[in-house]
C-alpha cells in the first residue's frame, strides 16, 4: 500500500459530522487495484491509527481516507489517485 496522504481538515471535519449524524451515507473509494468500488453505509467513526486516517463502517468495514474519492456530495480526489480542487 502506498505511503498514507492526509486529507485536507475541511473533508475530515464533514466526515466527523457525518458519523454524528448517524446517517446513511454514499461512499465511493478505489480499493488496492485502484478500482472504484461504491456502497452505502453508515459512518460510525472517524479515527487515526499509526499516523494513519480511518472511517469505520457499522458494517464493521474499515477504510483508510486517502482511499475515498467521495461521499456524498464530498468529494476527495477525482478517482485516478490525484487530489483535485472540485
Amino acid at each position: 500500500m502506498q505511503p498514507y496522504q492526509p486529507i485536507r481538515c475541511d473533508l475530515y471535519d464533514e466526515l466527523v459530522l457525518l458519523a454524528m449524524r448517524h446517517q446513511s451515507c454514499t461512499i465511493v473509494y478505489q480499493d488496492a487495484a485502484h478500482q472504484k468500488i461504491v456502497l452505502e453505509a453508515q459512518i460510525v467513526d472517524v479515527y487515526s491509527q499509526n499516523k494513519q486516517e480511518f472511517l469505520r463502517l457499522q458494517s464493521g468495514t474499515i477504510l483508510r481516507l486517502d482511499t475515498l474519492v467521495q461521499v456524498n456530495q464530498l468529494k476527495f480526489k477525482d478517482g485516478s489517485g490525484d487530489f483535485g480542487n472540485f
